[in-house]
């Protein structure tokens, strides 16, 4: 009998490969638990992501992803960390954020004293990552020392953002990345390279000291030794290894999203002076002032204005805007008339929301006075206290910034605008224009 040539064991392999291909499509378009979900076919029919924007609308074609952990695993992971970020515990870190602070408003005023430009995104970076650390390792790195506030916690989120795509659909590319010299990462991947110096940046401020027996008053209080000493979480889930990649995500994941919802706000109460002056107004008449400028959280979380400028501030900046991926493991979702079977992955923008005019009337425009009625809610210490603290302390001016730095063009986690050859583009830079004086007390 004659032996087939390789080139009919290639030709029949193909034709097997394709059939499966066929037969895989007819059964994700037809016959999957999904398919009477309305969205495009070239996103169900093999391994390709889709991309829609409406109410409902099926964007791949697998029920359950692959993740790292279980979800008995994340949920637990998530409550061993919760208790440290409760209103309370932020509450307890007002005399760091007021020392931050003092540190950010020395940085302004030597560019009030220089006339240079201000990039808003950097120094509130800064300052959130500085808190941050501080929280997780009971210690701040004192960003807000780098010159143009450019540190690796910045460069490694931007850098990972980048990566984003690549690391949520094909992981094992990162993983083998990972593997690599530093050198060759570098040259091959830049991105990855920053997160690669972030670990060892957190390896040198703190890393050996959470390998010892006896730690100071501030270490105790951090985030990575008190879960060190604590008995309730079980012993493989407070490693050193385990808890600092833990703090690194936190820290990768809070700081610039926190800081460009900071700086998303300034640029619209200095696009929209007439909330600038309704704010300052608010906070001249209800706080009590010191030489010092350091206001009272107590009485800030009482200003209804500046809630509704904070509230709005975070709508418009949006937040990580790529779909967060949800699976409700046991029960059915019910939306309108659909009912999404248990394991199935639900996922959605928070821009679309944040943008549905049925629940934001005018959803494009600022307005604060929007949720002077609506129900109150925690937000983060230092939010609050930087607000108020900027807004009383400086006058500032926008500076070659316009919507086009802020319209959301692509997202990578977070939005980011058309891409541009000026490296300032799509940040909000400002010039400080003065210091005001202090107003008299209430």
């Amino acid at each position: 009998m004659e032996t087939p040539s390789w080139t009919v064991v290639l030709l029949g392999a193909f034709g097997l490969y394709i059939l499966s291909l066929i037969i895989t499509a007819i059964y994700n378009v037809c016959f999957h638990p999904l398919a009477k979900f309305p969205g495009p076919k070239i996103a169900v029919i093999g391994p390709w992501m889709g991309g829609t924007s409406g109410k409902l609308r099926r964007c791949t074609r697998n029920m359950v992803p692959v993740f790292a952990s279980t979800h008995k695993n994340s949920r637990a992971r998530r409550g061993y960390m919760n208790k440290y970020f409760s209103k309370r515990n932020m509450s307890s870190l007002e005399p760091l954020v007021q020392e931050r602070l003092d540190r950010l408003c020395s940085r302004i005023d030597e560019r009030l004293k220089t006339g240079e430009t201000l990039n808003l995104d950097g120094c509130f970076s800064a300052l959130t990552g500085d808190v941050i650390t501080r929280l997780l390792y009971g210690n701040n790195f004192d960003y807000l020392g780098s010159p143009d506030f450019q540190f690796v916690v910045r460069n490694a989120f931007m850098g990972f953002s980048k990566m984003y795509h690549l690391a949520r659909f094909i992981p094992l590319a990162v993983k083998i990345l990972k593997l690599m010299p530093l050198p060759v990462i570098q040259l091959i991947a830049p991105p990855v390279a920053e997160l690669q110096q972030l670990r060892a940046e957190i390896a040198e401020n703190g890393y050996k000291k959470f390998h010892a027996d006896k730690w100071d008053v501030e270490e105790k209080k951090s985030v990575i030794v008190s879960s060190l000493n604590d008995e309730s979480i079980p012993p493989a889930e407070r490693t050193v290894d385990r808890l600092v990649d833990e703090g690194t995500v936190i820290l990768l994941a809070g700081t610039d999203t926190t800081s460009r919802s900071l700086a998303v706000t300034m640029y619209y109460l200095l696009s929209n002076p007439d909330c600038l002056a309704w704010m300052r107004h608010e906070l001249e008449t209800s706080l009590s002032f010191n030489k010092d400028h350091v206001y009272d959280l107590g009485q800030l979380e009482k200003l209804p204005y500046l809630i509704g400028v904070i509230h709005e501030g975070f709508r418009l900046s949006f937040g990580p805007v790529s779909r967060m991926p949800r699976i409700s493991t046991q029960d059915s979702l019910q939306y309108n008339e659909w009912s999404i079977p248990p394991g199935a992955t639900v996922s959605m923008s928070t821009m679309f929301m944040h943008l549905d005019e049925n629940i934001y009337p005018n959803p494009t425009k600022y307005d604060p006075e929007r949720w002077i009625r609506a129900t109150k809610q925690a937000w983060p210490t230092p939010s609050f206290m930087t607000l108020a603290r900027i807004v009383l302390t400086y006058d500032m001016e926008l500076y070659n910034t316009t919507d086009k730095d802020i319209e959301i063009h692509h997202a990578s986690i977070v939005g980011y605008p058309k891409k541009s050859s000026n490296p300032n583009f799509g940040h909000i830079i400002v010039k400080v224009t003065g210091k005001r004086a202090l107003p008299a007390a209430a």
